[in-house]
C-alpha cells in the first residue's frame, strides 16, 4: 500500500518524460498512512466477519496461551 503511493509519486515526478504536465508533486504521509490503516481495518473486519459467520468451533487468538 505504501509502496504503491511511493511508486505513484515517483512516476508523477517524471511526468514530462511521458508527455504529461501535472505540476509540483508532494506526498501527504498522514493521508497515505490513513489510507493504509483503512485498508488493513477493512481486511481485518472482513476476516473476522467470515469467521463469525462460519459454523464450527473457532478459538480467538487471545484465547491461546504460550507454553
Amino acid at each position: 500500500m505504501m509502496v504503491t503511493s511511493t511508486r505513484l509519486a515517483y512516476l508523477a515526478r517524471r511526468d514530462t518524460e511521458y508527455g504529461i504536465h501535472i505540476g509540483p508533486v508532494s506526498v501527504d504521509l498522514q493521508a497515505v498512512r490513513q489510507r493504509k490503516q483503512g485498508i488493513v481495518e477493512g481486511a481485518r473486519n472482513g476476516y473476522q466477519n467470515r469467521l463469525t459467520a462460519t459454523q464450527g468451533r473457532h478459538l480467538h487468538p487471545s484465547a491461546l496461551a504460550d507454553g
